[in-house]
Order: C-alpha cells, then structure tokens, then sequence
C-alpha cells in the first residue's frame, strides 16, 4: 500500500463518528501524530499491518484490556500480531457456544406454543442444551425470565432469535425483510407494534437496535435485559441499572494504557529524534499516539454515554 493510501485510511478513522459520537464536533490537535506520521520514510507490511490491527480495537470490545498490552508488544517490536483481533475475529469457541446456548433455549422456550415445535424441541434442543450447559442454569434463566407466553411476547422472541441467528450465521438479511417482519402494514402487525409501545416505547428500539455484536462486552448482559423486559413487558423491567460500571472501565483502560502513554511521553518531553532515537523511532512513536488516540476518543464518548444513561437507567 502506498503511504498515501495508508494515511486516508487512518485519518478517517481518526475522525469518524463512530469514535466521537454522531453529530459531535470535533475539535482536537492532532499535529504529534502528523509530525511522527511525516518522518516515516515508507510503509513496511508490518506497519500497514499494526494500523489495521489498531483500528479494529475499539473501546467496546470484550478482550480489549487483554489486547492493549499485546498491541503495546507488538508496536515495541515492529512486528504485527499474528492473527486478526478485535470486532468478530476476538471470539472464542466458549464465546460462541455461550450465544448458541441462549438461542437454543429461547427457541425451546417459543416451542411450547406448538405442539409440533414442541416435540422438534425435545428431540433438538434439550440434548444440545444440556451438552452445553449440563446444569441448565441459562436454559431455566430464560424460561424464568420469560415466564408465560402471550402473542406479543411471542413475536418478540421470535425476533430476537432471527437477529442472533442472523449474526451466527454471518447472513444478514435484507432491509425490507425486517420492514415485512416487523413494519408490515396487516392489522395484526400493528396490533403488535401498537400493544408493544403500550408496555414500553423502547421494547422497539431494543429488539431492533438492541447493541447485539457478539464481540461488545455487555453483550450477555444486553441480551439478559432484553429478554427479562420481555418477559415482564417493561423495558428494564427486572434488571437495574448497573451504576458507573462505563466509568470504571475507563479507569482499567487508563491503567492498561499507561505504558503506552509513558512512552510517548519520553519521547516527546526528550525533544524527539527519530534520526539518533533507534530504528523504527517514527513508526512507534506514531503507531502508539494512533493506539492511544482512538481509544481515548471511545472512552470520551462513553463517559458521555454513561452519564446521560444513569439518568435514564438505560445501561
């Protein structure tokens, strides 16, 4: 890649809404970055490499103070990670049948509503279930969540199993497949839509914005308040509001970045020269301010998020 290229490609990032916030201004001096970025003579494959790994870190995802020192490493030796990090390349075996198992008992919970689906279930689901979870312990959570059936929660699981299967299976569907499920025009769809925003305006928002990346790390706790708001058809109406947990992320993130941060520090408070300061000078001192950067952009724009949920009791 041409260095040209490369600086598109992380200038954009460095800026993009997803980072500070929709709508956001943005007023920040990125001029340390620029200057180390400039003395960089060429683009080594490592470099193009540790750019890409770094911008596929962000603030949400579940392994991030386990990746921030790994990246740290890696930048110290100019030598990219060996394998994709961050958004759904972070996932585990564990991770995944944990997701299989909250599908498979929301599917067996729907199941009892049909005596045909219900028979499949026995036959399906409880063994996979049990292989995955032997003490049940999810499988009864869920069922106690959601307790008896009705049209509205039924519709609303429904739902909430095509978007986790959705993700599962990596094939998204077609707009207009979520404006037929979901916005259809038939007196029974609205009937739905109308008892749903009777019991809560945001059971919508929630079943089709619910946050459902299988990589974020409130991810089980997202899909716990989802299905415990339906299953007493009040958003939130069963899980409260877990407090500053935003806030004390931000803290872990501070303390895994420190030496990142000590680092740039010395280079910068000792008049850095990337001529007399060792191979790669440039290249680390920019890889670390592009690190810290786009991390420090997400913690901003959480705290704000935090702030304004604890008011709502929304995290």
């Amino acid at each position: 890649m041409e260095k040209y290229e490369l600086l598109a490609y992380w200038e954009t990032e460095l800026l993009s809404a997803h980072r500070w916030g929709r709508g956001e201004v943005i007023d920040i001096d990125n001029s340390v970055i620029y200057d180390a970025w400039n003395k960089i003579p060429k683009v080594t494959d490592d470099l193009e490499n540790l750019v890409y790994q770094i911008i596929s870190l962000e603030i949400c995802n579940w392994r991030l103070l386990e990746f921030i020192p790994r990246l740290e490493n890696a930048i110290e030796n100019m030598k990219a990670l060996p394998y994709d990090i961050g958004h759904g390349t972070s996932l585990t075996d564990d991770r995944k049948k944990k997701v299989w198992l909250y599908w498979l008992s929301l599917k067996d919970w729907i199941s009892r509503f049909n005596i045909l689906q219900w028979v499949g279930s026995r036959v399906c689901f409880e063994p996979i279930i049990k292989m995955l979870d032997p003490e049940m312990v999810t499988y009864k959570k869920i069922h106690d969540w959601l307790g008896e059936g009705n049209k509205n929660k039924e519709e609303l699981v429904e739902i909430l199993c095509i978007k986790i299967l959705e993700k599962l299976s990596g094939d998204y569907m077609e707009e207009s497949f979520w404006e037929n499920l979901v916005f259809s025009d038939s007196p029974e769809k609205q009937e739905l839509k109308r008892m749903w925003r009777r019991n809560d305006p945001e059971f919508e928002t929630a079943i089709m914005k619910g946050g459902l990346e299988f990589c974020h790390h409130k991810f089980f706790r997202r899909l716990d308040i989802i299905i415990s708001s339906i299953g007493v058809e009040k958003w939130r109406g069963v899980i409260p509001l877990e407090g500053d947990h935003g806030l004390t992320l931000n803290e872990e993130i501070d303390k895994a970045l420190e030496p990142t941060i000590t680092k740039i520090n010395e280079k910068l408070d000792g008049h850095f020269n990337p001529f007399s300061d060792g191979e790669y000078a440039s290249e680390k001192l920019f890889l670390r301010l592009l690190l810290v950067s786009l991390i420090e952009s997400q913690q901003e724009r959480a705290e704000g998020i935090v702030e304004r949920n604890m008011g709502r009791g929304n995290n």
